[in-house]
């Protein structure tokens, strides 16, 4: 009688399967049928880009006020970059007052599953006031502009870490007017 062993055939099964489960866990883009609940986790990442943005309008609007700081969904380092940019408002007398008009996301690359890469077509409406009167000191403008943000994941969120402009224009994207 002439029985193969089994013992290489297991440890080759078991060696493909740790392969895959450990790379269904650390590597998203070798993997992409995976999904760990991924279009839930775009949801939960647009909508703390849009929460980034909605918070830091209300703290340049209020002029620095930290009311929601606590609500913010950015980093520290993040945080201290947007109360910088006030204490420079602050210095020339100026309040900025934002509005996000629309948010369109290109894409999204993930860079682990903590970390993510979103880029998006923003428009905003944007006036600057003085502090005393909040007389406006230049008429209303417009801006539309591509944004790179960097997202890590805490333990119960998505949080901003970074952002830079970013080359990116929608087809459907108008010209302001402004």
């Amino acid at each position: 009688m002439n029985s193969a062993n089994p013992k290489p055939i297991l440890c080759l099964l078991i060696s493909v399967m740790l392969f895959s489960f450990l790379g269904m866990a650390i590597d998203r883009p070798l993997f992409p049928f995976i999904v760990r609940g991924e279009r839930s986790e775009r949801v939960e990442i647009t909508e703390a880009i849009n929460l980034y943005n909605k918070i830091l309008t209300d703290i340049y609007v209020s002029d620095g006020v930290p009311k929601l700081l606590n609500e913010l969904p950015a980093t520290k380092q993040v945080r201290h970059g947007l109360f910088r940019d006030i204490g420079h408002l602050q210095a020339l007398d100026r309040i900025l007052i934002c509005d996000n008009a629309s948010m369109a996301v290109a894409h999204i690359d993930w860079r682990s599953p903590r970390s993510v890469d979103v880029v998006v077509y923003e428009e905003w409406n944007y006036a600057y006031r003085r502090r005393g009167d909040r007389a406006l000191t230049a008429p209303v403008k417009g801006l539309g502009i591509g944004i790179r943000y960097h997202l890590v994941r805490t333990r119960n969120r998505w949080i901003v870490s970074g952002w830079e402009p970013y080359d990116v224009r929608p087809a459907n994207a108008k010209e302001f007017k402004y």
